[in-house]
């Protein structure tokens, strides 16, 4: 069919295999493009998007759960955003400015329906030679921390942590030129450590292993993952 495309992804979730749909279409007498038309077993979605004046405006809903429908609204320019959506549970608006070459600054609020403490965060981030870091304070009072460079062209190292204290912290590593078309990546967090090996087949296709162990039962057997993806 002119204008879609589809996607076939298999997990292994232990001795069983789950398959899922993922098709992209462009309507093309509406201009509707519907982004993401999704089967997994017995479960199905909906995401469609469709620009108007130059907000782009987002659906998204199970059309067997008319509750889980949400929706979205965007403007973009070329040194601001702002964005506004809605679900079930709450409303929420973000914005973004970047006055700056290296920097960008940025504030977001969500509104819960049921009356919970509105939330907030305010926050900027940059990237000075070749180094990005930011920093977020929310309405809980806690700054969030990021950081992430390059040593290398095909070397990624990456920190997150926040000022709850040292148990939050967050390291990762990852490198893609071990092999041909080969990603391997591992992070490690205070109680366990977390290792990927992503694989490209031809265009359209890639395997991807995984590997999870606590620190506190190395000896035991890890915890592992495996999908395919084609498309």
């Amino acid at each position: 069919m002119p204008g879609c495309s589809f996607t076939i992804e298999d997990e292994v979730k232990g001795s069983a295999v789950e398959g899922k749909l993922t098709l992209k279409y462009l309507e093309p007498t509406t201009g509707i493009s519907f982004d993401k038309l999704t089967v997994k077993g017995s479960t199905y979605g909906v995401e469609a998007s469709k620009t108007v004046s130059g907000v782009k405006f987002k659906g998204k809903v199970n059309p067997h759960d008319l509750g889980s429908l949400s929706g979205s609204a965007e403007l973009k320019s070329k040194d601001s955003a702002v964005t506004a959506s809605v679900d079930k549970k709450k409303l929420s608006a973000s914005a973004t400015a970047s006055p700056f070459p290296v920097g960008v600054f940025g504030l977001g609020v969500t509104y819960p329906v049921n009356g919970d403490p509105l939330a907030w965060s305010l926050g900027a981030a940059g990237t000075v030679g070749g180094v990005f870091a930011s920093c977020v304070y929310t309405s809980k009072k806690v700054f969030n921390f990021g950081l992430m460079f390059k040593p290398l062209p095909k070397l990624t190292l990456a920190a997150t942590a926040d000022s709850s204290g040292a148990d939050s912290a967050t390291v990762g590593v990852k490198h893609a030129g071990l092999a041909p078309n080969v990603v391997v990546g591992a992070k490690t967090t205070t109680d366990a450590l977390h290792v990927v090996c992503v694989k490209k087949l031809g265009k359209d296709a890639t395997v991807q292993l995984g590997a999870t162990s606590k620190y506190a039962d190395l000896g035991g057997k890890p915890a592992l993952g495996l999908q395919f993806t084609l498309g």
